[in-house]
């Protein structure tokens, strides 16, 4: 069984409490400084604390940041430690995807296909991270490689049908968006997207009222 004071602690963590959460688990790692686990923990702590100050204060991003910074130090210990830990490392990208440091995300992921290539969601993810620096050609590939490991992944073919759309790839981004909804009949905003796509292209209009009608 999970020992008292490490079941409370993730029990603080899923209730929200996230001041509660913090100090159990800095209690348990004055004990147990080696493992991995409880600094990963403590990292998604901090992560949460930071989207709990965005959502109260947007323009107040100075708490935000300090959170950021201390659910990077602990993840990095986390890692550091083991360095198989696959959700820490997918943990440390989305950290730096949320402050914008989106060089450091891609890194992280990059880092993070090579040791498990034939995890889609990590190609996912970097794409992510290239959309927004504004590659969208290395954005595609990256879905595309994602898609390829993982085809009911709706995350992944919404992005890149509607990054093909960006592009002016209208075939390709309807295919996906056809693919994505035999997955998924009822993804509305694939629903909206694609209904739009052909109604302002002027083509299908039936179809393209239909579609919006169902989302």
């Amino acid at each position: 069984a999970m020992p008292v004071g490490r079941a409370l602690a993730y029990t603080c963590i899923e209730l929200g409490q996230l001041d509660s959460a913090e100090r159990l688990l800095k209690n348990l790692l004055s004990t147990n400084g080696d493992e991995a686990d409880l600094y990963y923990y403590l990292g998604l702590v901090y992560n949460e604390k930071a989207s709990a100050a965005l959502a109260k204060s947007p323009k107040d991003t100075a708490s935000a940041d300090n959170a950021y910074e201390s659910a990077l130090i602990e993840l990095n210990k986390s890692v550091a430690i083991r360095k198989d830990f696959q959700e820490a490392r997918i943990q440390l990208g989305f950290v730096h995807l949320s402050r914008k440091a989106y060089s450091e995300a891609l890194r992280v992921f990059e880092e993070t296909a090579q040791q498990w290539p034939n995890l889609g969601r990590i190609h996912f993810y970097k794409a992510l991270a290239l959309r927004a620096m504004g590659q969208k050609d290395k954005a595609i590939a990256s879905l595309s490689q994602a898609v390829k490991i993982e085809p009911k992944n709706t995350g992944a073919l919404f992005e890149l049908a509607s990054l093909y759309e960006q592009t002016g790839a209208v075939e390709k981004s309807e295919k996906t968006f056809e693919q994505l909804l035999k997955v998924d009949p009822n993804h509305a905003l694939s629903l909206n997207y694609l209904g739009y796509m052909l109604a302002e292209k002027g083509v299908k209009l039936a179809e393209a009222k239909g579609l919006i009608e169902r989302a």
